[in-house]
């Protein structure tokens, strides 16, 4: 898989996530006084450790570029 590749599956991910963080059922269903995870982890974590992946690749698409061009 190529950095294309990765950078595009990663945000299908987060937008599929996206979706369902914002959709009014999960809302609910997160509220729920029975709703709980094992160690506090909740979904919008997941969306932001996908973004903080994807800024690392694209510092690293970056730095590429410019060690390229000199």
């Amino acid at each position: 898989m190529n950095n294309q590749e990765l950078t595009s599956t990663l945000k299908n991910c987060l937008s599929e996530l996206m979706k369902v963080n914002n959709s009014n059922e999960f809302k609910r269903i997160e509220q729920s006084r029975y709703f709980s995870t094992t160690n506090d982890v909740f979904l919008g974590d997941a969306i932001n450790t996908i973004n903080e992946v994807l800024e690392g690749i694209r510092g690293v698409e970056v730095c590429q570029s410019q060690r390229s061009i000199y």
